[in-house]
C-alpha cells in the first residue's frame, strides 16, 4: 500500500498501490462498483519514481516519471471530495474506527520523498512535530535500501534492476545467460550441441571459446 484515504461524507475512498512492479489505483465508491486500473512497468526496481494522480471532471489521470499517460474517462459520474486523513505505506493496527484504514494490501518497504496533497508538498518534520500525524516503523531523514547495481554485478554489460530484499540481471542480446550473465547462451561445438541431445542436422553457432559475440 502506498496511499490510503476515505472521501468526505463517506463516499468512498482512494486506493494506491504498488504491485508486480506496477501502479494499482482503486477507487471505492458508495454503492456503485469500484474502478481500478494499473500503469507502470518495473517500477520496483529499487529506483526512484514519481507518481502523480489527478482526477476531475469525470477523469483521472496518472502520470509515472512525467509521462502523462492517457486520462482514464469515467462514464458514470463520480466525486472525489478528500477528507483529512490520509495513511501512507500501510493502515495502522486499531480497532478504532475513526481511521476508516481498510485494505488487503500489505505494508509499503521501501522510502518515499516529496508528498504532495492538492498540490501542497507535506513537510513531514513540522507534521511530527506538531503531532499532526502518527507513525510506525518509520525512518525519517534516511533510505535503508542498499543500491545491489553499484558496481554492475551483472557481467557483459547485462542489465542490472533491484528489489529491496535482491538483484536480477537481464541478459537479453549479450550472448550470455545466467544468474550474473556469466554463461554463453551458444555450445562451444558442434560436438557439444550433440552431447546436449541435439542429433539432427542443421545450422548452429558456436562460440568455440564461450567468450561470447565479438563486440563491432
Amino acid at each position: 500500500l502506498l496511499m490510503f484515504t476515505r472521501f468526505a461524507d463517506n463516499l468512498g475512498a482512494l486506493e494506491l498501490g504498488l504491485s508486480e512492479g506496477q501502479i494499482n489505483v482503486t477507487i471505492f465508491q458508495t454503492g456503485k462498483k469500484k474502478i481500478q486500473f494499473a500503469a507502470g512497468y518495473r517500477l520496483n526496481d529499487g529506483y526512484w519514481h514519481s507518481v502523480d494522480l489527478v482526477a476531475r471532471d469525470n477523469l483521472l489521470t496518472l502520470t509515472i516519471d512525467e509521462e502523462e499517460g492517457s486520462p482514464l474517462k469515467i462514464t458514470n459520474p463520480f466525486s472525489i471530495r478528500t477528507s483529512d486523513r490520509y495513511f501512507f505505506g500501510g493502515c495502522p493496527k486499531t480497532n478504532n474506527t475513526a481511521f476508516k484504514c481498510e485494505t488487503k494490501l500489505n505494508r509499503f518497504h521501501g522510502c518515499m520523498q516529496h508528498i504532495f496533497i492538492d498540490n501542497e508538498q507535506l513537510d513531514i518534520d513540522i507534521i511530527l512535530q506538531r503531532q499532526w500525524a502518527r507513525y510506525e516503523e518509520l525512518l525519517l531523514g534516511t533510505c535503508g535500501i542498499t543500491d545491489r547495481c553499484t558496481p554492475n554485478p551483472c557481467e557483459h554489460e547485462g542489465r542490472c534492476i533491484q528489489s529491496w530484499d535482491d538483484f536480477i540481471c537481464l541478459c537479453e542480446n549479450t550472448g550470455y545467460k545466467g544468474e550474473v550473465c556469466h554463461m554463453s547462451v551458444y555450445k562451444e561445438s558442434c560436438e557439444a550441441y550433440r552431447l546436449s541431445g541435439k542429433y539432427w542436422s542443421g545450422n548452429y553457432t558456436i562460440d568455440p571459446d564461450l567468450s561470447g559475440p565479438l563486440k563491432p
